[in-house]
């Protein structure tokens, strides 16, 4: 490789009396020094300055449903001030002086420095880069990192390594065994911006991390793009079932932190929950904004909740540093089970310790012996099977979905902002799906399978109980439907209903759309965050298509004379037009101030009265 050549002159205000040039460091002539540039020793002066000059930003890691902060990744900073135009172009430098490995242990101690001021209760992790080369380079030397976390308290659990994918490095046979050596120390790992190299899927089963952080490319838009959208989710679903955690990463707006949890991504970090901070008073513990986020997304993750709650397991699980004889005695102690889940010193799952794995170490008492000799034998780590991790937060088809994908079948690992509470397998993961499915039964209406009454009033109770909310709220009754069922029988009316459901699934489509079926030929449509008079257009349309398809329903005198002849509640005879809907419409915007249910209701049925005999069948209030 070339040797780094980088001229810092004229240097900008705060550079250091430093410039680089031919692998060379030298003092620039207004650093004190009489006599022209005087050549130091590159790397002692390099380095040197490095410990003064260098500092950390902070950006939290938190948890995508509550908002409370999982980790702080440390970002660099200072590295201008050598005249590096970029970080990589800093690391490129120490690497081609042989000298990365040192540099590198410098920056872990300012790091753990002042991260552990950052985060003095122990339950918050360091997500730390460190360049691929590392492992590879001229001074690198095993175990030099274990003391500079002794030095600051900070076990190797809660230190998460972040790698970038990089081919002619991470596939090379030297650095995965350095990396298994890593995580036999406790460290763990993750893929940094993963999606934007060329390898990931072979990074991702050779290095076998903890975490996959995801490109922000791919969560930048992700709300509006519906291929990118697919890609993250499919990548979220095989990261779950190889047992890891995603980090959705560049984060920069609420419509993507949704988009983000919908797909089940576990951890957000990004502009729209934090900077990266180098004043550590900037930062919090947890982010509100996340959790009210959360809350506005309400459509049945509370009930997800709830039941898997109800049905999860608990089985009391092993510390992966427990000597394997106590493990031994586990199995023996609990005949029936036949697995148990490992924890790492901070409640965070590791994984599975399965009793075929270890049985013929188990009913041999030479295997028993072997194994419990610490200088020869293997520790509970090595015989840790990787298993699927989800938030008790996850939607309940997803879990299952994660479970039924998974080869090994012994179940699903649940973390509560990533700490153990417990399992589902499959036995009580059935079991929540099948409560799931009751319910909704019991609340969706059993013709046209949409959600009923209750299910409607839960949404539009918790759109006026949310200030923010913002949206259209439509409610649907057809005009004529008596007598045309009067005529045609209750069997044609169930299909002009079907009908009309069938057109709102295909016109009304998209994530913010909620569509319910309130009974009879009363229907309603929520749409958060809809322009209203775009709202109105696109119902208008709707109502438009089932007239004209509608008419197909009656007989081709009917249709010549537009209408039927019926009876009117006197017993006389009426003529009744053919089928059509009224709409009654109302714009709901965070400056309507306080409004009751019953105020709600009224005034929709004003507007539904106004709306059927309104030319074009629809009437519009703005709350706005």
């Amino acid at each position: 490789m070339d040797t780094l050549s980088t001229d810092i002159d004229p240097r900008p205000a705060g550079m250091l009396p430093i410039r680089f040039r031919d692998g060379r460091a030298v003092l620039a002539p207004d650093s004190g020094r009489d006599a022209g540039l005087a050549t130091v020793d590159n790397d002692t002066l390099f380095l040197e300055h490095v410990e003064t000059e260098i500092d950390y930003a902070f950006q939290p890691i938190v948890n995508i449903h509550t908002g409370a902060v999982f980790g702080f990744e440390a970002l660099m900073r200072g590295h201008d001030r050598f005249g590096f135009d970029d970080i990589p172009m800093f690391f490129e430098y120490a690497f081609a002086r042989g000298i990365l490995h040192r540099l590198d242990l410098i920056l872990r101690e300012i790091a753990a420095a002042k991260f552990v001021r950052l985060a003095p209760d122990g339950s918050q992790h360091l997500f730390f880069n460190i360049d691929p080369r590392l492992l590879e380079s001229g001074d690198y030397e095993a175990g030099r990192g274990l003391p500079i976390l002794a030095r600051h308290n900070l076990s190797p659990t809660r230190v998460c390594l972040e790698l970038t994918e990089d081919e002619k490095v991470v596939h090379n046979s030297s650095t995965l065994g350095i990396l298994s050596n890593y995580r036999s120390q406790g460290y763990r790992l993750a893929i940094d911006d993963f999606g934007a190299g060329y390898s990931g899927l072979r990074h991702l089963y050779e290095s076998q991390p903890d975490f996959v952080k995801i490109d922000r490319f791919f969560i930048s838009g992700m709300d509006s793009d519906h291929k990118r959208k697919l890609f993250v989710s499919n990548i979220v679903n095989l990261a779950h079932v190889l047992g890891l955690q995603v980090v959705a990463e560049g984060v920069e707006s609420e419509a993507e932190l949704r988009a983000c949890r919908e797909i089940g991504c576990d951890l957000a970090q990004g502009y729209f929950i934090a900077r990266p901070r180098r004043d550590l008073s900037e930062l919090k513990l947890r982010y509100d904004s996340v959790a009210v986020s959360n809350r506005k997304d309400r459509r049945d993750q509370p009930a997800d909740f709830k039941l898997i709650m109800e049905q999860i397991e608990r089985p009391t699980p092993i510390a992966a540093n427990t000597p394997m004889p106590s493990v031994f005695e586990r199995f023996r102690r609990d005949p029936q089970r036949t697995f148990f889940p490992v924890i790492d010193g901070e409640n965070r799952p590791v994984g599975l310790i399965l009793e075929r794995d270890i049985k013929d170490y188990i009913y041999s008492p030479y295997g028993r012996d072997l194994i419990s000799n610490r200088a020869i034998g293997k520790g509970l780590r090595y015989f840790v099977s990787k298993a699927p991790i989800v938030d008790v937060r996850t939607e309940a088809e997803r879990i299952l979905e994660t479970y039924s994908t998974n080869s090994s079948g012994e179940g699903v690992l649940v973390v509560e902002n990533g700490h153990y509470i417990g399992m589902l397998t499959a036995g009580s993961l059935l079991r929540v799906i099948n409560d799931k499915n009751l319910t909704l039964a019991r609340e969706q209406n059993p013709l046209t399978r949409l959600p009923g009454n209750t299910l409607i009033s839960q949404y539009v109770a918790a759109a006026m109980d949310d200030p923010a909310w913002r949206g259209v709220l439509a409610y649907v009754d057809f005009d004529n439907f008596k007598p045309f069922n009067d005529t045609y029988g209750f069997r044609q009316g169930d299909r002009a209903l079907l009908l009309f459901s069938e057109l709102m699934r295909k016109e009304l489509t998209g994530e913010k759309t909620f569509l319910g079926h309130i009974g009879g030929d009363d229907f309603f449509i929520g749409l958060s965050g809809a322009d209203l008079s775009e709202a109105a257009d696109r119902i208008i349309r709707l109502t438009e298509t089932f007239r004209r398809d509608v008419e197909s329903f009656y007989d081709a005198e009917a249709r010549r004379r537009g209408g039927i002849l019926g009876h009117d509640r006197d017993g006389g005879s009426r003529f009744y037009p053919l089928l059509t809907a009224s709409v009654a419409l109302v714009g709901v915007g965070k400056m309507r101030g306080l409004r009751s249910a019953d105020d709600l209701a009224g005034l929709i049925a004003e507007l539904k009265s106004e709306a059927k005999v309104a030319p074009n069948r629809l009437c519009v209030a703005s709350l706005l």
